[in-house]
């Protein structure tokens, strides 16, 4: 995977924070959100509380970040 990580203010609060793509031993890539805010909380999409019920995000055609309040369409 290039790039498997990402490094930006994803939460809006002047820390840097990392964007991870993981990918487990069945090929499923989980994608990892480490907010380093006042205190390190790391957010997994891919695991079983996945907010929009997927197990799998190795769909992801590009992983890039974009500048503030750019438009995103569909790839």
């Amino acid at each position: 995977m290039q790039p498997f990580f990402i490094r930006g203010d994803f939460f809006y609060d002047n820390l840097n924070d990392l964007v991870v793509l993981l990918q487990n031993n069945k090929n499923e890539t989980k994608i990892a959100f480490i907010d380093y805010g006042k205190t390190t909380k790391v957010h997994i999409l891919g695991n079983e509380d996945d907010p929009f019920n997927m197990t799998d995000y190795s769909w992801i055609g590009v992983f890039e970040k974009v500048k503030n309040k750019e438009a995103l369409w569909s790839n």
